[in-house]
């Protein structure tokens, strides 16, 4: 029931034609909200954070590397997006690029789990930047709950004064790295995932052969934005 109502809404807010998707695509599905501060977006804007409309979304592995086979999405007007078809089980890194300020693309970032909604804001980056930092290939078992308890720590410790850009790797991990000083609880949450992160579970090889077995499903199943 729980899949049939958010293919219900996927499909509520696609674009023509309105593939249905009868039965459900096989796979799992993840879904979330994309949104940063206005300012990273928008060089009159404020700290708020807004919703990022049309920002394409794609799976990568830990470095960054788009996985081939799966899908791509585009938010809709209100931030949302759902990717499907997706082997479960994986830990996926999601990555949503838009367009920043000085027209320069800026890469948001998250670790999920399909079947369990994967937001991606300025936090979720800092924090996936900082736990994959020079690792390769998938990665590991991350501890969703670590994880979200992580984002929400640097979310706190974010002034508006002093929002990092993504696009500078360097400054965004030195203002992770100083959170985590001032923070024992996040420093002690950022270890457990670093090393959950380092311990892939899976090969690339072994999720290229489970994508194969959705191959034959219709693509645009699962590129239909959420609004």
């Amino acid at each position: 029931m729980r899949r049939s109502l958010l293919w219900a809404l996927v499909l509520a807010g696609c674009t023509s034609p309105c593939v249905t998707p009868d039965p459900a695509p096989a796979g799992a599905t993840l879904t979330g909200l994309v949104s940063a501060p206005q300012r990273l977006v928008d060089p009159t804007g404020g700290p708020d954070q807004v919703p990022i409309p049309r920002a394409e979304v794609a799976l990568a592995n830990a470095a960054g590397q788009p996985i081939a086979g799966l899908y791509h999405a585009e938010t809709g007007d209100g931030g949302g997006y759902a990717i499907g078809l997706l082997p479960p089980g994986y830990t996926y890194m999601v990555e949503a690029t838009v367009p920043g300020a000085d027209g320069k693309p800026i890469t948001l970032k998250s670790l999920a789990k399909p079947s369990r909604e994967a937001n991606i804001d300025l936090a979720t980056t800092l924090v996936t930047m900082a736990v994959t930092d020079g690792l390769t290939g998938l990665p590991g078992e991350v501890d969703p709950a670590a994880f979200d308890a992580a984002s929400a720590a640097v979310r706190a410790h974010l002034t508006d004064a002093d929002i990092p850009s993504p696009s500078d790797a360097a400054a965004a991990k030195a203002k992770v790295a100083q959170l985590a000083k001032d923070d024992p609880t996040l420093a002690t949450q950022l270890e457990q995932l670093k090393k959950q992160a380092a311990a892939p579970t899976a090969t690339v090889d072994q999720l290229k052969t489970d994508v194969a077995k959705t191959a034959d499903q219709d693509p645009l199943n699962a590129l239909a934005p959420v609004y």
